[in-house]
């Protein structure tokens, strides 16, 4: 997670400092995309955590990894379309 953060970071300061006419959407939507697999482990860390609180935890994070696992292949099919 820390790699990806500095990952993003590093993309977000290539982005504003500099001018890339043609490349510009690529490095919006690669920024995009890691910051969507941030969250997605951030709330998966969480949840995780907090699980052993519920009962059935498992059933809630094979849940939690399925819905994870849709919404990132959702993300990369609409960007390559």
């Amino acid at each position: 997670m820390l790699i990806l953060l500095l990952v993003f970071e590093l993309i977000v300061c290539v982005r504003y400092t500099v001018d890339f006419s043609g490349s510009y959407d690529f490095l919006l939507i690669t920024s995009q995309y890691i910051q969507a697999i941030i969250l997605f482990q951030i709330s998966y860390f969480f949840i995780k955590k907090a699980s052993h609180y519920v009962e059935d935890n498992e059933k809630i994070r094979k849940l939690m990894r399925i819905a994870m696992y849709l919404v990132l292949a959702i993300f990369a099919a609409m960007s390559v379309w």
